[in-house]
């Protein structure tokens, strides 16, 4: 295990980081103060616009390392349990993971209806980097879907009734909440995008969440191209925290190694 020595004046060094320091084999000095600088934010002890508690709130959370894909997988909050299986490996770079648009997938392993998630309490974020081609960014056959059906972005979490429509080609933090069976909202870089109040009940299917793709039960389709810099399972966040959730990965990856991320 790396242990980290703790100047005076620094921030306390979080032990769930190192718990995930320690399962990438991640070494690079400024990845793991990133790294812990994100753990303190989503606990409400860092820096962003209301503190909140999140980190509880996660099932899964993949925070794209600049430095190692194998650490890319991992699911930072809980690793082993719902890490990434790659398919065909996505490209990737100090700016985060690439699709090809036609075989490159992973699956992040979460079965929704297996999971202990609820329908009506829950939510999924993506940081998009590029914007090119059509396809599912992230998605199954339950209807857990974030897609770009050029030229708008499409949010859904239920049926194909149950569909917010985004900002057209707008890049950034995009995440989708369901808080109750008629209370469903999507956010932009952690503000507001689209809601919907008049929905109908929704049940999940045993289709793990893929990435880069939907996952149709059978087979992966409508593939993805583009860059992603931020993934994560979650609860149904509040506005508020969906934008301290925004803030702290606004702040990772402004801090990881590379500038142009």
């Amino acid at each position: 295990m790396k242990y980290i020595r703790i100047e005076s004046g620094t921030p306390p060094f979080d032990p769930d980081a190192q718990a995930y320091i320690t399962a990438g084999s991640i070494t690079d000095a400024t990845e793991i103060a990133a790294i812990n600088q994100l753990f303190l934010d989503l606990k409400g002890t860092g820096s962003t616009t209301n503190n909140s508690n999140i980190y509880s709130k996660f099932f899964a959370l993949y925070p794209i390392s600049p430095t190692s894909l194998a650490a890319a997988s991992i699911n930072a909050v809980n690793p082993s349990v719902y890490d990434i299986t790659w398919v065909n490996s996505p490209i990737f770079s100090s700016l985060g993971i690439t699709g090809n648009g036609s075989n490159i997938y992973g699956s992040t392993n979460f079965i929704p209806n297996a999971s202990g998630a609820s329908e009506n309490n829950f939510g999924i974020t993506l940081d998009i980097a590029t914007n090119s081609g059509g396809g599912v960014d992230f998605g199954s056959n339950s209807y857990i879907h974030l897609s770009m059906v050029n030229p708008s972005y499409t949010y859904i979490l239920g049926s194909l009734g149950a569909s917010v429509s985004g900002t057209a080609y707008a890049l950034g933090v995009r995440t989708m909440v369901r808080r109750a069976q008629n209370d469903m909202e999507a956010y932009l870089n952690g503000s507001t995008e689209g809601s919907k109040n008049n929905l109908g009940a929704w049940s999940f299917n045993s289709d793990p969440l893929y990435i880069f793709c939907r996952n149709n039960g059978t087979n992966p389709a409508f593939f993805s191209n583009r860059r992603y810099r931020f993934c994560a399972i979650h609860e149904g966040l509040t506005s508020n925290e969906a934008q301290d959730f925004f803030d702290a990965i606004t702040t990772f990856n402004a801090n990881v190694i590379s500038a142009g991320r």
